[in-house]
């Protein structure tokens, strides 16, 4: 198995396969934690190169053997990224858009280009720590997203991240056959009964059965997002909402029947854009929640959307 990467691979190579990297299951450090993240200022506006990530990662050592145990990994992602590029001899970020984004319809999702550091109008702002130590508030809008790499570099919005779900699990953008593989999981002990498949997320539903989803974090900005096999399943969360900071009594839950599909709705205060990934950057670091959607709970109707844009995160 070749990226392309440097070959320092430590115990990974070769047992560690593509099942293992879209598991999570191959023990691979994660870089996140190790290029600087709890000091925002600092990395607010610095590019990073995928190969410059990856470094950072392999400078450590392996955290388990591969195939032992179930550890949430943006390396994972940044690997698979590199892997595109070298199987296709293309950019990542031309691929994602030929063979996901065109293909699904998402008309307001996009991977940023080089050195971009903005959001296309609307959207609303993102806020941070500047560090973990000072504890300054400072605005993150505008930030060079880099170092999500193929973690978490796209920008949408929440409709198009419904339209992408519904379609992953319909099977729409997969070879035959894929599907059921994406849908063997492994136990992710981030809350109970929550497990891993390959690249998505099954969460239990408090009354009964589950979704397929995934969630991200950014410096400013959450998302989190879903869908049933019967039905879309939406949480259009973290509506540039500040990472690390207590905020209390601005989300209440509930769903509703719509056209016989369940769908999970979150309100919070004005500020409708969040930072969706095409996969997860820094689960570590987020705060899990239990995510509910019962047709029976009273609704809560959504002031959201409506083509705001979404960040990446």
């Amino acid at each position: 198995m070749s990226s392309g990467a440097p070959a320092r691979w430590g115990p990974h190579q070769p047992e560690s396969g593509g099942r293992q990297l879209l598991q999570h299951t191959n023990g691979l450090p994660n870089y996140t934690e190790h290029i600087g993240l709890e000091d925002f200022a600092r990395i607010q506006h610095k590019f990073f190169h995928p190969h410059d990530l990856l470094t950072a990662a392999l400078a450590h050592p392996a955290e388990f053997a591969p195939g032992a145990k179930w550890k949430y990994s943006n390396t994972n992602y940044l690997l698979a990224g590199m892997l595109i590029e070298k199987v296709t001899e293309r950019p990542v970020q031309e691929q994602i858009t030929e063979r996901v984004i065109r293909k699904a319809g998402l008309r307001h999702t996009s991977w940023p280009q080089p050195g971009d550091r903005t959001v296309p109008e609307p959207h609303a702002r993102g806020y941070a720590r500047s560090s973990l130590e000072n504890g300054k508030v400072v605005d993150a809008t505008r930030m060079a997203p880099s170092w999500g790499g193929a973690a978490g570099q796209l920008i949408s919005t929440p409709s198009d991240l419904a339209t992408f779900a519904r379609l992953l699990l319909d099977g729409k953008l997969l070879a035959p056959g894929q599907p059921a593989e994406m849908r063997k999981t492994v136990d992710a002990p981030i809350m109970p009964g929550w497990r891993y498949g390959l690249g998505v997320l099954r969460i239990p539903l408090s009354c009964g059965g589950a979704y397929w989803g995934h969630g991200d974090d950014i410096d400013g900005y959450e998302t989190r997002g879903g869908a049933t096999d019967d039905g879309p399943l939406r949480r259009p969360g973290g509506h540039r909402t500040p990472r690390n900071l207590q905020r209390r009594g601005e989300e209440r839950e509930g769903s509703h029947v719509r056209d016989g599909h369940r769908v999970l709705q979150l309100i919070r205060p004005r500020g409708h854009l969040v930072r969706p990934a095409m996969a997860g950057t820094q689960y570590g670091h987020r705060r899990a929640s239990a995510f509910r959607a019962c047709p029976e709970r009273p609704s809560h109707p959504i002031r959201s959307g409506r083509g705001g844009r979404a960040r990446r995160g």
